[in-house]
């Protein structure tokens, strides 16, 4: 399962879209509310409306975003994409942006679901990373990653480009024609994280970036990280999981080390800071970690045979995380201990 929970508290629930294709709801307590049947499947994590909570959007491999009233439990609208969805979509007061794998950023009417722009890369032949980092809004734009290593703003009105950062450039020419046979992973898998005027991404071979957020020039490069697979950041602190490197914090601005937990059996799916001082890792092969944010040890684990694959969610004291078996654990995050 790839679909991250999404914990809606105004309403005291919780949403999970499955590889099934279906869309669960639950109660705070684990009591069942509704299912949707999406009829292809969900990979990527729901979206509240958060003007109208009882309005939900689900994107499914397919190509089709649906837009669910939750409490009619009645579908507003659907929208039909050429090509697949994988990644969550982006919100703001009138506008939901999804992006596809056919490297499209698509910008649709919350209300109708009319497309009011779309924004088009050159799609990637050959072999290619699946799903990838979701867009994420700043001020007036929009900022994406794409599977040609390229990282772009965009204006949120309009759809035209603001600036754009081509990561490959700064791959040398001993990589690209090393092992001319073997595949090179170029994209920026790594959601984008804002850290005042600066965006931090990650591409698979060109390393970790911090980019401006006004002109997307490279303020500094760590090409030393590569196969990097999520970022994480609260307050100073950059927690990155990588395939190679395992897990690390940074003490920012000065990128300093503070620690690293080099101990997973499997790639790790992305990392999630709980505000109780906790960081959350799966191994997509294993178990769910909990690491401490402020010295790395290990605070606790839910070891399950299929692994953990979604990012698990954290809300106030409450957190959850979805299994690549399709089990929802419950977390009860206390202070200076987690468990089950």
């Amino acid at each position: 399962e790839y679909a991250t929970p999404v914990v809606d508290p105004a309403r005291n629930r919780i949403l999970s879209g499955t590889s099934e294709g279906l869309l669960y709801g639950w109660n705070a307590g684990g009591k069942a509310l509704f299912r949707y049947p999406a009829h292809a499947p969900i990979l990527a994590s729901p979206v509240i409306d958060p003007q109208d909570p009882d309005i939900v959007y689900v994107v499914t491999l397919d190509g089709i975003v649906h837009a669910i009233d939750i409490q009619s439990q009645r579908i507003r609208w659907r929208h039909r994409i050429l090509g697949t969805l994988r990644r969550k979509p982006c919100i703001d007061e009138e506008v939901l942006y999804v992006q596809s794998e056919q490297q499209s950023i698509i910008a649709l009417s919350k209300q109708s679901g009319e497309e009011l722009w779309v924004y088009r890369r050159p799609t990637i032949e050959g072999i290619r990373v699946a799903g990838g980092g979701h867009p994420v809004l700043t001020d007036k734009r929009l900022i994406a990653v794409f599977d040609d290593g390229a990282v772009v703003s965009i204006n949120r009105s309009n759809g035209r480009t603001v600036w754009e950062r081509d990561t490959t450039l700064d791959l040398d020419d001993d990589f690209l024609l090393q092992d001319a046979d073997t595949p090179k992973f170029l994209d920026v898998d790594t959601t984008p994280v804002i850290a005042g005027n600066s965006v931090w991404i990650a591409s698979a071979a060109a390393g970790l970036y911090e980019l401006s957020l006004t002109n997307g020039s490279v303020l500094r490069r760590f090409d030393q990280y590569r196969t990097v697979v999520g970022l994480a950041k609260q307050g100073n602190t950059l927690v990155v999981a990588s395939a190679e490197h395992g897990v690390m914090s940074f003490d920012l601005p000065a990128m300093t080390l503070r620690w690293h937990y080099d101990s997973l059996k499997s790639t790790p799916a992305p990392p999630v800071i709980a505000p109780q001082g906790l960081v959350f890792v799966g191994e997509t092969q294993g178990a769910l970690i909990v690491l401490d944010l402020e010295k790395g040890y290990e605070r606790g684990r839910i070891g399950y045979q299929h692994g953990f694959s979604a990012p698990a969610v954290v809300s106030h004291r409450l957190g959850f995380a979805l299994s690549n078996g399709g089990t929802l654990f419950a977390l009860s995050l206390q202070g200076s201990s987690s468990h089950k």
